[in-house]
Order: structure tokens, then sequence, then C-alpha cells
């Protein structure tokens, strides 16, 4: 039964809906007797109508009503009216678990706190004889209080002592025809019936049909907390059936693959309270809440490995107290490797540890090249953005070159690396290598000029030999080069893929011997590529490996990724050959497949990597001073789009898990809708609505071979291809408003990015505009299609000009300080009459009025509109100037921190 605002039950007054589910509506209400607001859940009528069910329910209510507890929410009462029966809780202000998880991950100390909070609850219930029964994330409330335990709706009084019973025939053909006929999990729902909990967190007692008690809340509580910490759930199946079938059969990927830094003992519990059969599970929630807070008083000593002896515990302890005091884990960790990696002995285990960010820097994506370590492993160099700086960023996604000091922590940005990408140490450790503004350089790390080695026009990767020769790859595509680390004219190397028309390798990476190196491959279609060997003496290089991915070469192992997951085997350098099984190291690292490029860097004992965390964004509008207006859709992974104000909509893309590829979706800002277009791909996708508003645009990149389609929205959704060839990296970037002209940029080996356009209404051909040897990229047409806004980089930064359109003549510059741009689509808009251009600029919003004078403009200076939220994508800045569509994080997921592993031989073994 519906109920609205105004409606009575008793003697309480409806006010608003709260939600719905399984076991019924949720209202929020006013006790009028005592003023106070409660929740009023009214029951299913499979449950209102059974006298048996209904005499029991009241029954098993009152008993529920007698757990008070801080970490419970409290049952008022119980009600009926009109036919109508209804619960009367405590109101609790907040949100669920589910929604939290949702939203953003949580960190250990997070989790570890609610779980404490949640074992508690349960201890409590089960004292009083009460088995929850259906313990999942949208079961419990996070309050300003803490933790709230809610819905004991299918709660059931239990002996605590009783062992689960045997099922009837009957309860598991129930079970097995509820299997059978619900198809596509999509949400954690309960399901009532003989089936009573939620499939997802049952126990494998419940889903057998055995009766739940006291150990099977414990179970669904390990599922509850493997969540909590790794952000995916502990059973995954695509239908119901298949999903017990995990749950009876199958333990979980282990929480150390997905999140490497989770303490060891916490793991240990969730292990443990996930044991198929119930006898080895904790056997009482107070055992497992005791487990828990004994975590938390270690603070961080309980995830390090105790392998030192007594008389070295107290100078061990004085160094993890440190930590604990707020010391930077890296620096420390490395230190006490140093310290003790001769002296640890039997029980080696690995050491998980976390580089912060800096204060002033964020970590740029793998896009700007992996992280380095140095040669003797105490240094780490890696690309850095500088916090809302306008002068870092650009085509390639570069920024300055960081070191940090391992043992210190110190971190010193290194002057004139401004633009800077594919960082690669020299064998001596003195001095560091990088791509930037077209050029291959070096710059010692103590101080010195940057010096210029050779052109290297888009640099994809460097390694440096102890022989005083750097191989590298000087541009998108084509074989790699060498050059002496001085400088001088480079020397091509024998390619591998030349059989192909289009052909790119790059990320090279020497063995130890200094003469053979590694390197990644693809050619035409192919989309992955893979490991080869070459030799500075020359001769055909060789397949290793027939997946694309950087590598990296450390203590009898080679690392490197399959579909994202770091994988480590064993491998003789000497004669190129791989010995044993690969080993899964860690899931989900941050991978770009178009440049074969995972995050990660291994030396010595050390092991650095980064998980793809990809942020959730709430799609939001801003009024003209930044204040928002209003929002719509679900937070998702947004990273860029573009808006189409003839049709109010805009295209925006969602980034996979990974960070490699993307899905296109539609959002549509009057009916506040978002609807997919395209599938998930480990490819780029880029896509822009045509201005009748029946069709899309969609462009892709695979490989070297680029494809765009006009997909009609109708019910035919037919596809008309239009163009499909080998050219570079491809991207849309926006439509003329009269719908003729379709503008997109494109990467070129020799000239970086350049801007061409597509006449809609003529021959579809692909008519280059803007290619000089600048990054030329996001060509926005004025409103009469007689002018161009663009962003080129041939001051060394990127700016926003004006050029005429379609003949390019005399060009103006429009902003000064740099504009550090988003993926590749930069974010400028023109005014409906022409008259403004409006252009982002580091976290600024600014406006330009343009003057037609005929053969040339007249532009005034920058006025500063407003100041955009911290961490927001700018998606369209509409014509009118009035409002923003902006894509706003809903977490401090930012690239906050690097994973490392000290002695990650023990991983191995």
């Amino acid at each position: 039964m519906a109920l609205v605002a105004g409606n009575k039950l008793g003697p309480y007054e409806i006010q608003s809906a709260i939600g719905a589910g399984g076991m019924g509506e949720v209202y929020r209400a006013r006790d009028t007797r005592l003023d106070r607001i409660v929740a009023i859940k009214v029951l299913p009528s499979h449950l209102s109508s059974n006298p048996d069910l209904r005499a029991r329910f009241e029954r098993e209510a009152k008993a529920i009503s007698g757990l008070q507890h801080p970490n419970i929410c409290v049952l008022y009462d119980i009600g009926s009216q009109d036919n109508v029966d209804f619960l009367v809780m405590e109101y609790l202000e907040g949100e669920t678990l589910y929604a939290r998880l949702a939203r953003k991950p949580l960190t250990p100390d997070e989790s570890l706190k609610i779980a404490i909070e949640i074992a508690d609850a349960l201890d409590k219930a089960h004292r009083c004889g009460i088995v929850h029964r259906d313990l999942k994330p949208g079961n419990v409330m996070l309050t300003k209080s803490g933790a709230k335990l809610m819905d004991f709706g299918l709660a059931k009084p239990l002996g605590l002592g009783s062992g689960p019973k045997s099922g009837s025939a009957s309860s598991m053909a129930s079970v097995a025809t509820m299997a059978a006929t619900m198809a596509n999990l999509a949400s954690p729902v309960t399901v009532a019936g003989a089936l009573v909990g939620t499939v997802q967190y049952m126990s494998p007692e419940q889903i057998q049909g055995k009766e739940a008690d006291a150990r099977s809340d414990i179970f669904a509580f390990g599922a509850l907390l493997y969540e909590m910490l790794t952000g995916k759930r502990a059973f995954e199946g695509k239908s119901q059936l298949s999903l017990a079938s995990a749950i009876l059969e199958k333990d979980p990927e282990p929480i150390s693959v997905v999140r490497p830094l989770t303490p060891p003992a916490l793991e240990q519990i969730v292990r443990t309270c996930l044991a198929k059969e119930a006898d080895d599970r904790f056997q009482s929630a107070h055992d497992l809440k005791l487990q828990l807070q004994w975590i938390a008083a270690g603070g961080s000593q309980f995830g390090t490995p105790a392998v030192v002896t007594s008389r070295r515990k107290k100078r061990f302890t004085v160094l993890t107290a440190a930590l604990a005091a707020g010391w930077l884990v890296a620096a420390l960790a490395c230190t006490l490797v140093l310290i003790y990696a001769k002296r640890l002995t039997q029980v080696q285990q690995p050491i998980h540890a976390s580089i912060r960010k800096l204060p002033a820097f964020d970590f740029a994506p793998v896009l700007a090249g992996a992280p380095a370590l140095s040669p003797d492993g105490r240094q780490l160099a890696f690309i850095a953005w500088e916090k809302n700086s306008s002068q870092l960023g650009g085509a390639d996604f570069g920024g300055v070159l960081v070191i940090r000091d391992m043992s210190s922590g110190e971190a010193t940005a290194l002057p004139g690396t401004d633009g800077a990408a594919f960082p690669f140490w020299s064998p001596d450790g003195e001095y560091l290598g990088f791509f930037a503004q077209g050029k291959l350089k070096k710059v010692g790390i103590h101080g010195g000029a940057v010096q210029v080695l050779c052109d290297a026009p888009a640099g994809r990767g460097a390694s440096w030999s102890p022989r005083g020769t750097i191989v590298f790859a000087p541009a998108i595509a084509g074989p790699l080069q060498s050059v002496s680390d001085g400088g001088g004219t480079p020397t091509q190397l024998v390619p591998a893929r030349p059989d192909s028309a289009e052909f790119t390798n790059r990320n090279p990476y020497f063995l130890p011997d200094g003469e053979h190196y590694l390197f990644t491959a693809r050619g035409g279609k192919d989309a992955l590529g893979g490991v080869y060997a070459g030799s500075l003496s020359g001769g055909q290089p060789m397949e290793i490996l027939p997946i694309g991915s950087n590598v990296a070469y450390s203590g009898g192992y080679l690392f490197f990724l399959k579909e994202s997951t770091l994988t480590a085997q064993k491998f003789d350098p000497a004669n190129l050959q791989f010995e044993g099984k690969p080993i899964s190291i860690a899931a989900n690292i941050e991978y770009y497949n178009p440049r074969d490029l995972g995050y990660f860097s291994v030396r010595g004992e050390t092991l650095v990597f980064n998980i793809a965390t990809p942020k959730n964004r709430q799609l939001t509008w801003l009024d003209a001073s930044g204040k928002e207006l209003d929002h719509f859709g679900d937070p998702a992974t947004y990273t860029n789009g573009i808006f189409s104000s003839a049709t109010q909509s805009a295209v925006v893309s969602r980034a996979n898990i990974n960070g490699s590829g993307n899905s296109l979706w539609l959002a549509n800002v009057q009916h506040k809708t978002v609807t997919r277009l395209t599938s998930d791909a480990e490819l780029e996708q880029y896509g822009v609505m045509a201005t009748d508003g029946n069709s899309v645009f969609i462009g892709s990149s695979s490989g070297f071979v680029t494809t765009l389609v006009r997909r009609w929205l109708t019910a035919s959704g037919k596809e008309e291809k239009i163009l499909e060839e080998p050219r570079g990296f491809f991207s849309i970037t926006g439509l003329s408003r009269d719908g003729r002209y379709l503008f997109v940029s494109q990467q070129d080996p020799k000239t970086s990015w350049d801007i061409y356009y597509m006449d809609l209404q003529g021959d579809h051909k692909v008519i280059p505009l803007l290619n000089s040897s600048y990054a030329e990229q996001d060509g926005r047409p004025s409103p009469d299609n007689k002018w161009l806004a663009y962003l080129s980089n041939e001051t060394g930064r990127d700016e926003v000009y004006i050029t005429s359109f379609p003949r390019v003549g005399s060009k103006w510059q429009v902003s000064n300080g740099g504009i550090r741009i988003q993926k590749s689509n930069g974010v400028m808009e023109w005014s409906a009459d022409g008259k403004h251009l409006r252009y982002q600029q580091a976290d600024k919003l600014f406006d330009v009025a343009v003057r037609d004078l005929g053969e040339k403009l007249e532009i005034s200076a920058p006025t500063e509109l407003m100041t955009l939220p911290a961490d927001s994508i700018v998606i369209a800045i509409l014509p009118d100037g009035k409002r923003t569509l902006v894509a706003l994080s809903t977490s401090d997921q930012s690239s906050g921190s690097l994973d490392m592993v000290l002695n990650w031989q023990a991983l191995v073994h």
C-alpha cells in the first residue's frame, strides 16, 4: 500500500517516502504523541495476509524491541490499521553503507571502525537470542554517531548453541526454483520466500536450506567486510544459481591481490569469517569483535610482519611508532628495509606501505609515463602535476619531473622539466632522461642545465644502457632509435612488426647485460601487440610475450601486465626464456591500452605500482558565480564530454575500472537522464550529438585504425560507417552549430597533434586544417563558421588561439599563462552571437570579447568569470554564459598515494 503525506497510521503522521525493498515500504513520519520523527515500515502482503507468519512476526518483533544498543536501530512499536501492518523504528539520518561504497571506497581504518561497531551490534543481538539473517550493506546506516544495524525484518530467535539443521527437500526445491527463474543479478535485493535473506551475503548453510544460526551472520559479516576493504563483492554470479554455486564452492579473490596494502591480520579475519563450514568460523560475534579491537589497538603495527628477533625488538618498535605518529610511510619503510634487509631470517613476509602524495603536487596519470625507481632503489622519479597550475599537463599529459628520496621522504621538483613525460634513469643514478617539447632530454639530479639530446616529436619511452647508449621511441609510430647519452644523430634500430603499413615500437627496457632490450610492438588492427627482445648488435627482434605491456626485470623475474594484473614470472635474460608459471601480484593496475603502459616500477627488493581507482563524479549545474544549482544522474567515472546546445544534451565519457578505455553515455539535461550509448571498451571513444537530435557521431581508435560512425537514435538504431582507415590516434572535439562541420584532433608521428575537419554535406573526407610542428587540437568553430578557436603549444605550453576558417590565415592568442587540459578535450565555448569566447584556465573560467573587423579580430583582455569547485571537470559552458555543466568529484580519490611492496620476493615464493 502506497502512503502519501498526511496519511495516519495510529498516532503516526506520514511525511514522505524514504524507500522500498523486498520487506516493505519505508516512510518518514511524525509521532504526534511524543513529537518526534520516526521511520515507519509497512509490511508486505505475504506477511500480513498469513495469520501464522503474522503471529510469528509479532513475537519476534517483541523480542527485537528489547535490543537496546548504540549500534542497533531501535524498534519502537508495531501496529495494524485498515489491514496495514507496520513497524515503527528509530529515524536515522545518514547514508547506508551500500550508498557509501557506491560513492567512495573505504580505507582500512574506516572499514575497521565500522566493522567493530557492527560486530558489537551482532554480539548484542546474538546474546539476546536474535539472529539477523540479512546482514548486508543496505542494512547498515552510517550516522554521525556511528554505524547502525537496521532491518531485523528477517531476524529469528534461535538458541545460540544450536548448530545448523538439515533443510527439507521442499525447501531445497524452492531454492533451486528461485535460482533458476531469477536471471541477471542486478543489485543486492532481499528475496522473500523459502530462501530468506540476500543471496550475495548468504552463508552456505542458508543456501542449502539449513537453519541459520549466529555463525551464519558471521559469514555475512565476512562478505560485508570483504566488500568494505576491496570495493567489490566477495562472490559474483550472472544468475542467482551461479551466485549460490560460487558461495558454496569458491573462495573470493585474496584481498592482498585486490588491495595489497590491506593488513594481513585483517585479511585473516575475513578468511575465517568466510569459511564454508560453520565450525571453522568464529563461533561468536564477541570473539570476532575482540579480534577486531585487538587489531585496532595495534595501530600501524598490526599489518607489519613480526620477523625480527627479540634483541632488535626495541629498535623495530621505535620505527613502527614513528610510522604511527604520521611519518612518511614510504620513507621509513625503506629505511627499515635498508637496516634489516640482510638480517631478516626465516619467516620473511612482504612489507606493504604507501607513498603519499606531495602537498603541492598530484601524481600524473600513467599517460605521462610509468614511475622509475633508481638503480639502487633509493629514489623514485615520477611525473607530477602542480595543483591548480595551468602550466602543466598538455597534449601528452606531461608535468614536472619529481624525485623522491625513499629514505628521508624529501621530494624535489627538477627545474626546467615542465612538460616532462616518460622518465628513465642513467645506469649510475646521476641523471634522469625524459621527453618534453618534442625533444629527448637529460638533467642531473643534483642540479645543472637541462641538455637536449635529439629530436623526439612524441616520445613513448626510453632506456639507458651502461654502454652509454639510450634506446628510445621518438614518435607515436615507427621503429625505435638509439642515440649516445651525450647527444647526437639518432640511429634507427631493427623494427618489429614492420609488415604493417602502420606500426609502433615503444617502451624499451634494457636487460642486465646492457646489450639486449625488451620493448612493446603492435601494428595494424592489432590492439594488443606483444613484447619483443632486440639487440644493439642488430638482428631480427624476437617475440617473447604475445601481450603488450611495459616490462621491468629484477631478482630473476620479469614483471609485466596481463589483463591489467601485475604479473611476475621467472625469466632467464641470457637465453630470453621464461621459466615456471606466471604469478599474479596485484589486480587493476592503472593501465593505458593505446600506449601499452602500466603504472609500476621495480628495482632490487622494492616494487611500486598504482591501483586504478577512477573517480566517481556527479553531473552538476553551476550558476554564473559558481554556485551549485542542480545535479542529475548517478555518480559515475566521468572524464569528459561534448555538449550540444541545439539538443540540450552532452555525450559524456566514463572511464573503465582499470583506467584503460571508456564507454559513452548520453546526458539529456532537460529530462535529467543519462543513458548508455556504447559498451565498455579497451579503446578510447569520443562522440557528439548531431544537431537534429536524431543521431550521434561516434569515433574510436583501435591500434592504428580509426573508425567513425553515425548512429541513429531511432528505433532502427542503424549505423552509417563514415570512416575506417589507418590513422593516428583520433578524437572528436566538436560539431559546428549548423551541423555541417565535424572537427577532430589527430596524432601524427611527425607533427604531434593536428586539427582536421570533415564536411558532412560533402564527400566526408578528413581535411587537414592545422598541422604544424606544434601540437594543435580541439577546434571550436564560431556560430557563423568564420572563425576557429583552438589550442596550440607553440609557446611551450597550451594556449587558446583564434584563426580564420575554413582558410587558415592570421591567428590571435587569447589566453596567457597556459591552459591545463583534461584528456583530449579543451574547454572553450562561443557565445550564441559569436561576440564572446569563454574558456577554462586551471581552476577558473574566463571570458574575452571578440570583435569581428572583417579580415581581423579585436580581442579584449580576459575577464575572470568564476572559480570552479576543486577537482571538477567542465563538460560545457553554455552559450549564454549563465550556466556551466561540470562533473564534480564525489570523493577524495585523487591520485593520493602509490602502493609499495618491500621484499616483494616473498610474494612469488
